[in-house]
């Protein structure tokens, strides 16, 4: 449709939000259609570090916050009606998230199947396994977005710990390279699409994962 790169996007009152890079430059655009780009305006210095899609988030852990955020290394909010035609506000207010190995590639989602972990906020993302390239998928629940209150769940990202992993770098079709998680959801179906393999060679694939009914999204197959 365009060019980009991880391209991540979200909806909300019939208009769509895309972030991408324009030459060195972390733009956002808004559109009535997925076929359509529109047009770019420059985010905040300091939000270059990775690709996202903003999301807005109405409740969490029963606390109303009414807000858009990027999640990455740094969470950013914009306490705004358009996170586009209020680019301007954006601003970052929690910059501590645990994270133990480079992460990057943030997916957010609300889980809508019934039982126990339905309406809670997940957070997923890739990350190296430390001292090395090889790449896994990772899943925390998002707790709180109030500064100085814990932000994620705990996880372990150790490389031979399975706890909060969801997709493992040992399968035999992506080699050592699982990353770039994205959720659809179908009803209360949820599905993780990822890639794996390297994007230079020709095992270069898309997989795909499905949240089994009633278990919690940071449980690992």
């Amino acid at each position: 449709l365009f060019r980009g790169q991880d391209p991540r996007l979200s909806s909300r009152n019939g208009n769509y939000y895309y972030v991408g890079y324009v030459g060195q430059a972390l733009q956002i655009f808004k559109s009535k259609s997925l076929v359509d780009q529109g047009v770019g305006k420059t985010l905040p210095a300091g939000m270059n570090a990775t690709l996202f899609a903003p999301v807005y988030i109405d409740t969490l852990g029963g606390v109303t916050y009414n807000a858009w955020y990027v999640f990455g290394s740094t969470i950013w909010k914009c306490a705004c009606a358009d996170p586009y035609d209020d680019s301007d506000q954006w601003a970052a207010v929690v910059n501590d998230l645990p994270f133990t190995a480079g992460a990057f590639d943030f997916e957010l989602f609300r889980n809508p199947q019934p039982g126990p972990y339905q309406n809670h906020w997940y957070l997923l993302w890739t990350a190296s396994v430390p001292g090395g390239y090889a790449e896994s998928i990772y899943a925390a629940e998002v707790l709180s977005l109030t500064p100085g209150q814990k932000t994620l769940s705990t996880y372990n990202s150790d490389p031979q710990s399975t706890t909060n992993r969801l997709i493992t770098y040992h399968q035999d079709w992506t080699d050592i390279i699982t990353e770039a998680p994205g959720i659809a959801f179908n009803g209360d179906s949820v599905t993780m699409a990822y890639s794996g393999n390297g994007a230079q060679t020709s095992l270069y694939a898309v997989g795909f994962a499905l949240l089994k009914k009633g278990q919690g999204p940071t449980l690992g197959s």
